[in-house]
């Protein structure tokens, strides 16, 4: 049954940025507004990584591998995109807790499943995704340079993209009010990530289902 949970509850959650992608290569879509038309969902992303914590393996390279240094515990890590419209539009693969989230968008190539002209929002700690993209619209946080305090234009930027970031934050939220993602995940690794994607699925689900009948 778990790998039916997510073709069950959100089918499009796999195909949602490939099948926008396959649209803008085959000229189906003709302008920035039609691509937001036909998928609104793409009209303002963020894009963020959350970790769990996982059990200690007995084996010293699997242990030192999956070892966080960030929250200073064995852990698996999992990214996600989440649209304005408050739906998870993208889940990656997941990634052992040693591994940094930055060489996690690398790796699933996060950036160039967003069509070039979408708002993507990180958070401050994807520094260099933006100089490595520039024909992207990327938007990061403005870091405090050593010699002066940020002027009141750059805190505005920074306040107005980290109200609009934090969709992903509501969305990790929910994933762990679930139990099978919160606390110390003990299920064997290779299951986590489906796990996480059908919990995801669900999320959407829910959220479709409550604006039907809203």
């Amino acid at each position: 049954m778990l790998i039916l949970i997510e073709q069950a509850a959100d089918p499009s959650l796999k195909t949602y940025l490939t099948q926008a992608k396959k649209d803008l290569e085959k000229n189906k879509i003709k302008s920035i507004n039609e691509l937001f038309e036909r998928y609104p969902d793409l009209r303002d992303v963020a894009t963020d990584a959350t970790e769990q914590q996982c059990y200690r393996s007995k084996n010293y390279d699997q242990q030192k591998k999956y070892y966080s240094g960030k929250s200073k515990q064995h852990a698996i890590k999992t990214q996600i995109s989440v649209s304005s419209t408050d739906r998870i539009i993208d889940v990656s693969n997941s990634y052992p807790g040693s591994v940094h989230d930055k060489a996690i968008i690398d790796q699933e190539k996060t950036v160039e499943k967003i069509p070039d002209h979408v708002p993507h929002r990180f958070d401050s700690g994807y520094q260099g995704v933006k100089k490595e993209h520039p024909e992207k619209y990327l938007i990061l946080p403005i870091k405090k340079p050593r010699s002066r305090e940020l002027n009141s234009l750059e805190k505005e930027h920074n306040k107005a993209n980290s109200k609009r970031r934090v969709v992903s934050e509501h969305r990790f939220a929910q994933i762990k009010k679930f139990r099978i993602c919160s606390g110390v995940y003990r299920q064997p690794l290779d299951t986590y990530n489906q796990t996480f994607r059908n919990i995801a699925a669900l999320i959407n689900f829910r959220q479709q289902f409550s604006s039907v009948t809203a």
